[in-house]
């Protein structure tokens, strides 16, 4: 199996583990962890979210790999099970999360999409 890591970023930075939960625990229990925990107390008082978003995928690499982090996002790397993730709770040793559940909606909408396309070529009409 080729050698691989996580990467987790968030508004205020990015890490690297080796497992999804050291990433995640990197990422935010920090020495800014007091921005963290008041971040996320703010958007659950103002109810304009249900957690702290963060991305998170698997680099297809070594951890000492070399490629470019755009827009926290690693590139000229090989990724994949990549995910938008909601943190619910964070201390400076824990940290929780849930899939952001706008991502299975896209998923959706992108599996109708391509059915219309397939359904329109195959048979000349529109779906």
């Amino acid at each position: 199996m080729k050698e691989f890591h996580w990467f987790v970023s968030h508004g205020m930075g990015w890490k690297c583990g080796a497992t999804l939960q050291e990433a995640m625990e990197g990422a935010f229990c920090t020495s800014y962890f007091g921005d963290m925990k008041s971040w996320l107390r703010t958007i659950h008082r103002e109810g304009t979210g249900a957690g702290i978003p963060a991305f998170a995928c698997r680099v297809l690499a070594p951890m000492d790999a070399d490629y470019d982090i755009d827009y926290f996002v690693p590139v000229g790397v090989d990724r994949d099970e990549c995910q938008n993730l909601l943190v619910t709770y964070v201390t400076q040793k824990h940290v929780t999360w849930i899939a952001d559940p706008h991502d299975r909606i896209r998923q959706l909408e992108r599996e109708l999409a391509d059915k219309k396309t397939y359904l329109s070529e195959r048979y000349g009409a529109s779906a």
